[in-house]
């Protein structure tokens, strides 16, 4: 299924944002003062952030305490002693963390190899700076740093805690706000998120045990869950597409053979997408006219999609 020629949606590619020009002074003191800045105006306040960090410390002295034993050139006899290493890394950490961010936004996944070089020097200084603690040097001081950055995502993803609400998340945003790359705006949006296969009363359900506070607090302060009972087919195209296009006529099934062309048509492929949106489009109202599509079926409008499959080739 691929409509008419000449109605498929041109694909769009994000434009580079250019960033504020700001002189170098302006930088250099917005990188020294992003901390304080970020930690002032934490979400939550100051005792979550410090919650937050005594947390994280406590795993990462566990982390690094535990890998000790095995890991060659790396002594650590007490759990104190691994806090106190782990202490002085995040304080350097935390000094140094906005020039890593910084060279993030330009050069990617280097400043992840940058902070851990970062912590594992740290971790080679402390070996001067706390009793009893022995680090053989930087390969042995890498492989304690790497073991800890693993074990902290572990043990962080296991006890469920948000990486969105972590210091450096907030000092990113920041830093990313000073430069000129994320808007304030106090205009009220609409902000869709499909989540498939889930019913109302499984929503109840998590919500009345606890395992979503977040959506708790809205139902709490300000809104409401109602009820949406979705056409047969009940599935992602059929869906979306009545959301996002106002119909969705003549889609049978997630894929089907179409008689008509002698061929299987597959909802996410982009051909059979682009097919699908071109000829819904203009039968009801778009819904993301204006707007934006990440991770969708259907662009429903948007003027920029990310990840969708109707405007992908």
């Amino acid at each position: 299924m691929s409509g008419p020629a000449g109605s498929r949606r041109p694909r769009w590619r994000a434009p580079a944002r250019p960033e504020l020009r700001v002189s170098s002074p302006v930088r250099v003191r917005e990188l020294l003062l992003g901390p304080i800045r970020t930690a002032a105006l934490y979400p939550g306040g100051l005792g979550r952030l410090a919650r937050r960090a005594i947390i994280v410390n406590i795993v990462d002295a566990t982390v690094l305490w535990l890998i000790a034993g095995p890991l060659p050139g790396v002594d650590i006899p007490t759990w104190p002693a691994a806090f106190a290493v782990v202490l002085v890394a995040a304080i350097v950490s935390a000094l140094v963390r906005p020039v890593v961010l910084w060279v993030a936004a330009r050069v990617g996944a280097v400043a992840f190899v940058l902070a851990v070089l970062v912590s594992a020097g740290v971790y080679m200084v402390s070996d001067w700076i706390v009793p009893g603690a022995k680090i053989a040097g930087p390969l042995p001081a890498l492989a304690a740093a790497i073991g800890v950055v693993i074990g902290n995502t572990i043990v962080i993803w296991l006890l469920s805690m948000n990486g969105d609400d972590s210091y450096y998340a907030a000092l990113q945003m920041r830093l990313a706000r000073d430069r000129g790359l994320v808007d304030d705006t106090s205009t009220p949006g609409l902000l869709c998120i499909q989540v498939d296969g889930l019913s109302a009363p499984v929503l109840r359900e998590a919500v009345r045990a606890g395992r979503m506070p977040f959506i708790a607090g809205l139902l709490r302060d300000s809104h409401r869950l109602l009820e949406w009972r979705c056409r047969v087919p009940s599935m992602t195209s059929a869906s979306q597409a009545g959301i996002l296009l106002g119909c969705s006529d003549d889609i049978p099934a997630f894929r089907w053979y179409e008689k008509a062309s002698g061929r299987l048509v597959v909802s996410n492929h982009p051909a059979d997408a682009a097919g699908m949106e071109a000829r819904l489009s203009g039968l009801g109202d778009e819904l993301l006219t204006g707007g934006t599509s990440v991770s969708n079926v259907f662009a429903g409008g948007a003027a920029r999609s990310v990840l969708t499959a109707s405007t992908l080739e």
